[in-house]
């Protein structure tokens, strides 16, 4: 995982960084060491609220990728189905990636930098938590 900053476009997701415990991507029941470049990417990431009725966030404006990390990365409420879709091509991605409450997740892999991307849900409920690309 390369080290990025994380930037945000538009004042509905702009928030302090938050900084929490050393948790990465893990499967249910097991345990896995996380790279200190992992915890540094979990360690920039901003909240997000995604309204109910929906199913795109944010809506009117684009999150843009720089260097805190190498992926697009998510920690949600609670579970969910999410995909990340990049409006200058190559559209939304094909599948959905399971996103369980309380764990990081990867939504999308070896994004560029300054790439601009929105996150699609697979319904339209609200959801809270935590981002980091």
């Amino acid at each position: 995982m390369v080290k990025r900053m994380v930037k945000a476009v538009g004042a509905s997701v702009i928030g302090a960084a938050l900084t929490f415990g050393a948790t990465g991507p893990a499967e249910a029941g097991t345990t896995k060491e996380v790279s200190a470049a992992a915890v540094s990417c979990y360690g920039s990431g901003s909240s997000f609220t995604k309204p109910e009725g929906g199913y795109q966030h944010p809506v009117g404006i684009r999150f843009i990728t720089t260097s805190a990390c190498a992926d697009i990365n998510m920690r949600s409420d609670q579970n969910t189905f999410v995909k990340v879709c990049f409006p200058s091509g190559p559209g939304c991605q094909a599948g959905t990636t399971y996103a369980r409450s309380g764990q990081w997740v990867r939504v999308a892999t070896n994004v560029r930098d300054g790439v601009h991307f929105y996150f699609k849900f697979y319904n339209d409920a609200r959801y809270t938590g935590l981002m980091a690309f």
